[in-house]
């Protein structure tokens, strides 16, 4: 895959009805991923969403720590960690993450979801 920012990354994905993330995103949604993927010199380095129940969690974070494992800076052997609040929610993350290498053909064979990581290659 040739060089990408990350933030495109995440807008070419594909979700489960089929739409590309940034055909679907809301302005808050593309506000976020923003200030997290590309802050700028003075911009927050943590961040914190606070979202209703079933308003895109869980996926933006999928697809934000996809779009950076493969886009971002790290090299081969580097780690990136995502947590979530205990088993089952980080089982509703790696199959997010799953979901979206499966749907976005641009990513076919880019990541490997296993029970508790993702390797990307």
């Amino acid at each position: 895959m040739p060089p990408i920012r990350p933030l495109d990354l995440v807008a070419m994905m594909v979700l489960d009805n089929g739409a590309r993330w940034g055909e679907v995103a809301t302005p808050e949604q593309w506000a976020v991923m923003r200030a997290l993927l590309e802050p700028g010199p003075d911009g927050p380095r943590r961040h914190f969403w606070l979202r209703a129940r079933g308003r895109s969690k869980t996926l933006d974070a999928g697809s934000a720590t996809l779009a950076v494992m493969l886009a971002g800076d790290a090299g081969p052997g580097d780690e990136m960690y995502a947590a979530a609040a205990g088993k089952d929610q980080a089982a509703l993350l790696a199959n997010k993450i799953l979901l979206i290498s499966q749907n976005t053909p641009e990513l076919a064979g880019a990541a490997e979801v296993q029970q508790h990581r993702v390797v990307a290659s």
